[in-house]
């Protein structure tokens, strides 16, 4: 049979090849059969696996790079000394003072800025 016979067979017609079976399960099936399950993998279907996991891996090391570089940035600290209104400088708070208006209190055994009121023990040092 030719693509340009004029008398084209049924793809339920049986297989003019004579084996029995369906000319569409036969001859004229349309793509190579699958492999099997116990079949190992082909060359191809390997390197796709292996990129597809060195993909993986390299996308887990750029998320734990920028997850530790997040964690990692230093906490906001003042800088002694200066004012307020000229310099752009900031003066050290003092020991638990409690900035109401961004609801924090400066903690002076850490250095920084903690969110809420100070702990109902905190004395000024």
């Amino acid at each position: 049979m030719t693509p340009n016979d004029p008398n084209p067979i049924s793809v339920n017609a049986p297989c003019p090849c004579g084996s029995g079976k369906k000319y569409k399960r036969c001859c004229g099936a349309v793509s190579a059969p699958t492999a099997a399950a116990g079949q190992p993998a082909t060359t191809k279907s390997r390197r796709d696996l292996w990129l597809i996991g060195l993909g993986m891996v390299a996308l887990v090391a750029v998320t734990l790079v920028a997850l530790a570089s997040v964690n990692n940035r230093p906490a906001a600290r003042p800088t002694t000394g200066g004012s307020i209104s000229g310099s752009g400088v900031m003066p050290t708070p003092k020991a638990w003072e409690f900035d109401a208006a961004n609801n924090r209190h400066w903690d002076p055994a850490h250095a920084h800025w903690h969110d809420g009121p100070p702990p109902a023990g905190a004395v000024a040092k």
